[in-house]
């Protein structure tokens, strides 16, 4: 989200590897991350666990929405984060939901 930090949509943290789909008015990705350190409080045992990511989203016409989910190998543990964007005026309005099974890199 404008402003925010980028924890929300993209795994820009991660060393990745990632394919995007790309139609203009729908999207599709899939990324495999390379989960590294630490997260939070949680500290992972060794460098170089797994996760892997996909992505969906739409364009309808001044509306975007994404739906991201995420699963970490090492905490055995998923992440979905669905975002809603749209231009409204001179400005973007933009919601965010997350939910996670669990304590995740995510």
């Amino acid at each position: 989200l404008n402003g925010e930090t980028d924890i929300l949509s993209t795994n820009t943290l991660f060393n990745s590897i990632k394919y995007t789909y790309d139609a203009g008015s729908f999207q599709a990705a899939l990324s495999v991350d390379e989960l590294e350190g630490q997260y939070g409080q949680y500290q992972y045992e060794d460098d170089n666990n797994v996760g892997i990511g996909g992505m969906i989203g739409a364009k309808f016409g001044a509306v975007t929405a994404n739906l991201i989910a995420s699963y970490d190998f090492d905490a055995e543990n998923v992440a979905v984060r669905g975002m809603l964007f749209a231009d409204i005026g001179p400005g973007t309005f933009g919601l965010a939901g997350v939910w996670a099974s669990g304590h995740n890199a995510y």
